[in-house]
Parts: structure tokens; C-alpha cells; sequence
């Protein structure tokens, strides 16, 4: 590039090392450079950004306390401050292939290690500025909204011998997939694997599989670049996608987990980790990730308040077993809504809702009269009229937690004729409620209920079990659940004989059901069959 092209350049150096600011910046200008703007930490980074432009911006990884660099790039990305002609290039002095892959989670445009020098900023600027130049007009067909353009201009580009035809290539394969135009993705990627079996081509031709519905082959493709290259984080992106739409989620949550291990500094993974984790019940390591987002969120602009609660509503439904193992649990909550309400810009709302939870978590914690008046404040100030799905489901949680369950259950009631139109509110009710109510939810039972019965038939007790108490988590007062749990258990114990660990849990699932069917119940009649055949057996 000649010192004309430089000139015309608009560069950004973030550093928290004055010398280092100053070092860049010289060796920019001896390039050509003449507008060149620092930036002290990360603050300074994105508010600068906020007014102004750039072509390149150097951002070092470690910015000391705050941001750091993929902290930065990942607000910038976020809040829209540039788009794809803004080069982000990170600058570290970790050179481990750890670091480096980490890093590349937020997806900046090159990682520069330390030492540099002018002749190394030099080519690798150079290359970048090459890439970008050829590929603007791709970037702005997209930024128009108009894809097919896109790939014509980078069709063109990678057909080229152009310096920039792999990144055309590996881009326009993306698009294709993205647009549905799966042949020619196919086409393209089946192209680049003859010449050299490229990481990305082979990522790219599993999401094609995928999409085309070979599912167990796309995972086969995604296995073997995890096993192949260990800190290849796409890979495992793609694992995760894949055990999704095969409905397996032990194997999606071992995949997140896995890429956690590797870039355990993205918020994002962290918070779906967590997620996943709850609802396959494993609820400490969802406490665990949930305690990462929590962390990582003081200095992530996708850090909420949300997380906050969602750790004290998981501590508030968590097993005995967890609490006996953690008996601080439920006041490291209380501490931990209490810092985020301070710390983040909370609505009314959301302040109603976290009252209602401190009331069930101050309950848990022994201090009984303390939550049954935190929770009735709470009440006092709840407006019926101002309908909010999510705060009424906290509001009736701290009901049954007061042992109101009467109360609950009307209030229950009431919801679910307020919202009778709205699917999705009803989703959450379905938690509260002995048989879901919601198209989707009533649709997840039957399903899991004839793969649970299968299973059952098939006299493979245990995965019966393991099939109803996944719905059970998701559904804990399903009373047919329930009854179909005790009843693989009672299989079990005939096939096995007299396990002191299957009675007690009969008998544990007998007495919760007890408190559920009444008379009048439309299961009772079964609740007390499966009643006498326990005592037979």
C-alpha cells in the first residue's frame, strides 16, 4: 500500500500503555498515516467510536482493569458502531493457540501478537486493507438488504486470482447456506476440499448436510474437527446445533460445555450453557455458569439483570439435595439480587419481581417472617390491571412458597382465562399448572409421554424414568407425569425385587401426589391403583 492509501485512512489505537499508543501511532505515520485518534481503556475505545469512523482500529486484548479487547469489539458489534468496512485487528502479548482461539470467539478481522513491527503492521494491514477493498461492494449490497448481489460480486471474487478469493469463497459459502441455496453451497465447498481440507469448508459442508436434513452425517463431520482440532470453537458450535435438532439435550449440553472450556470468557456462551443446563436439571453447573455470566456482565454489554434472577430463581426451585450440599445458596442469591439492582438500570417491573423472589429465597434462609413480609409488600404493590406474565408467575411462586397454595391455585386459574390468546403466556403458566394448557407445551407432553410408555413397554425402566422426570422438570406439577414416573418405578422394583432406594422413592412420589389428587380429580382413580399395587408388591 502506498503512503497516499494510508493518508486517507482512519486509524484507532487502544492501549492502556501510554509507550505503546505512542509506538503504534509512529509507526502508523511512517507509513503514511495521518489520522490517527487513541484511546486509553475500553470506555474511551467505544465512546470514541461513537462519533467517529475508522477504517482500522489496533485494540490491545489486555486494556488492565474494565474492557479488555474482545469486551470492546463485542460492544462495538453489539451497539452497531461498525459495521463489516471496520477492520478490528486485536493485539496481545499471550501467544498461546488458547489465547488466540479464545479471542477469535468475538471474530475480529486478524490477531497481531507482541512484538510488532513496521514491516510485520505493514503486510498485515496491507492484506486486510486488500481483502476488504475487493469485497466492499459485497458488504454493501448487504447493508442495502440486497443478498444476490452479494454473492454475485463475491462469486466473481472467488473465481478470481485475486489475494482475497479464499475470503470470498469462505464468506459466499456462508451466504449461501444462509439463503437457502444449498446446491451451490455444496458445489463450493466440495470444490475447496479437493484442492485442501480446509477447517472451514469442512465446518461449511456439515452445515449443509444439516440443513438437508443428514443430520447424523453432519455430526459425524462436526465430531471430527472437535477431535481433530480441540480449540476449533465453530466446531463445536456446530455440535451444539446439531444434538439440538436431534432433541438430545445431554449431548448439546456437553457441547457448550466443551466450548466454554475453551473461550470461558464469552458471556454468551456462559448464559446459554446455563439455560440448557437448568432444564436438563443439573442445576449446579447452570449456578456455575450463571456465576460466570454474572461476572463476566460488569464489563459485557449482554451482562443483565436477568442473569441475576435467573440464578435466584433456580436457587428458589432447587432440589434438596442441592441445598444440603450449598446451605448458603439462597443468600448468596439475596447478595447477588442485591448488587445487580445497584448495579444495572432496573424498571419497576423487574424490582416487583425480584421483591416476590427475595421474599421465597428469605423464606428458604429461615428467616420466615422476613420473606412472608417482604412478599406481601410485594402484593401490596402489584397492580392486577398491569398484566405481565412474568411477574405474575413470580407473584404466585411466592404464594406456594407461603404454603397459600389455595390462594395460588385461583390466582392460577384467573391467568390462564386473562390470557387465553396468548400462547406464549401460557407456556409459563404450564410450570404451575397439573396439565398444560399451551398448544406447544400439551403437543412436548404427548410426545415425551408415548417415547416414556415405549420405553416402559419395552420393560427399560430406568429410561422410562429418565424420559418422565425430564418432563417432570419441566412440568413438576403434572400429575400424570407423576403417575407415570411412580409407575416405572413400581416396574423396576417388580423386575429387580426389594431396592430400599426405588421403595423410597415410591413412596416419596405416592405422598407428593397425594397432596395434589383429590376425590374429585380426574387421576385419582389411578393414583390409587398404582396405591394397592405398591402395597402388593
Amino acid at each position: 500500500m502506498g503512503s497516499f492509501a494510508y493518508n486517507n485512512l482512519r486509524f484507532l489505537v487502544v492501549d492502556d500503555f501510554g509507550s505503546f499508543r505512542s509506538t503504534m501511532s509512529d509507526m502508523l505515520m511512517s507509513l503514511g498515516a495521518s489520522q490517527v485518534l487513541m484511546a486509553g481503556d475500553g470506555n474511551e475505545a467505544i465512546e470514541t467510536c461513537r462519533y467517529k469512523t475508522f477504517d482500522v482500529i489496533l485494540c490491545d486484548y489486555d486494556l488492565g482493569d474494565g474492557q479488555n479487547g474482545q469486551r470492546v469489539l463485542e460492544a462495538l458489534r453489539h451497539y452497531k458502531m461498525i459495521d463489516r468496512e471496520t477492520l478490528f485487528v486485536l493485539v496481545s502479548a499471550d501467544v498461546s493457540k488458547r489465547a488466540v482461539m479464545a479471542a477469535y470467539d468475538c471474530l475480529p478481522d486478524d490477531y497481531l501478537a507482541k512484538p510488532i513491527n513496521a514491516q510485520m503492521l505493514e503486510r498485515r494491514i496491507g492484506r486486510l486493507l486488500v481483502q476488504r477493498e475487493a469485497m466492499r461492494p459485497a458488504f454493501r449490497a448487504l447493508g442495502r438488504g440486497d443478498a444476490q448481489e452479494a454473492m454475485a460480486v463475491l462469486t466473481r471474487i472467488a473465481l478470481s486470482d485475486s489475494k482475497a478469493a479464499m475470503a470470498a469463497q469462505k464468506f459466499l459459502g456462508e451466504l449461501f447456506v444462509e439463503w437457502g441455496e444449498l446446491a451451490k453451497a455444496e458445489k463450493l465447498y466440495s470444490k475447496v476440499l479437493e484442492a485442501k481440507p480446509l477447517d472451514w469448508a469442512r465446518l461449511g459442508l456439515a452445515y449443509v448436510r444439516q440443513a438437508q436434513g443428514s443430520l447424523e452425517e453432519a455430526g459425524e463431520i462436526f465430531s471430527g474437527l472437535t477431535q481433530e482440532n480441540p480449540l476449533y470453537l465453530p466446531a463445536y458450535d456446530g455440535m451444539a446445533t446439531n444434538w439440538d435438532l436431534r432433541n438430545d439435550a445431554i449431548k448439546l449440553q456437553g457441547a457448550i460445555e466443551s466450548s466454554v472450556q475453551i473461550s470461558p470468557m464469552s458471556i454468551l456462551r456462559q448464559q446459554y450453557l446455563a439455560n440448557i443446563a437448568e432444564k436438563n436439571g443439573d442445576i449446579p453447573t447452570a449456578l456455575n455458569a450463571l456465576r460466570q455470566s454474572i461476572k463476566l456482565g460488569r464489563e459485557s454489554c449482554h451482562g443483565s439483570w436477568n442473569d441475576a434472577y435467573q440464578f435466584g430463581a433456580v436457587v428458589a426451585a432447587a432440589p434438596k439435595e442441592v441445598l444440603d450440599n450449598e446451605k448458603f445458596l439462597p443468600q448468596e442469591a439475596l447478595e447477588i439480587l442485591k448488587e445487580a439492582a445497584l448495579f444495572f438500570k432496573v424498571d419497576d417491573d423487574r424490582l416487583l419481581r425480584g421483591q416476590f423472589l427475595r421474599g421465597r429465597l428469605q423464606y428458604m434462609s429461615q428467616y420466615e417472617a422476613l420473606g412472608r413480609e417482604c412478599i406481601e409488600k410485594a402484593e401490596a404493590a402489584y397492580v392486577c390491571e398491569v398484566q405481565n406474565i412474568n411477574t405474575d408467575v413470580a407473584r404466585v411462586k411466592a404464594l406456594y412458597t407461603l404454603g397459600e397454595d389455595e390462594r395460588a391455585d385461583e390466582v392460577v386459574h384467573q391467568l390462564t382465562q386473562s390470557y387465553a390468546y396468548d400462547q406464549g403466556a401460557l407456556e409459563q403458566l404450564d410450570e404451575l399448572l397439573g396439565e398444560p394448557v399451551s398448544e406447544a407445551n400439551k403437543l412436548l407432553v404427548a410426545q415425551i409421554n408415548r417415547e416414556g410408555i415405549g420405553l416402559y413397554n419395552d420393560g427399560l425402566f430406568d429410561d422410562a424414568i429418565d424420559c418422565f422426570e425430564s418432563a417432570r422438570r419441566l412440568f413438576p406439577r403434572h400429575v400424570g407425569i407423576q403417575l407415570n414416573i411412580v409407575q416405572a418405578l413400581l416396574g423396576k422394583l417388580k423386575e429387580d425385587g426389594g431396592d430400599s432406594a426405588v421403595q423410597q422413592a415410591i413412596e416419596g412420589g405416592l405422598l407428593g401426589l397425594g397432596v395434589l389428587v383429590d376425590e374429585e380429580h380426574s387421576q385419582y382413580a389411578r393414583y390409587q391403583k398404582l396405591n394397592k399395587i405398591f402395597g402388593v408388591v
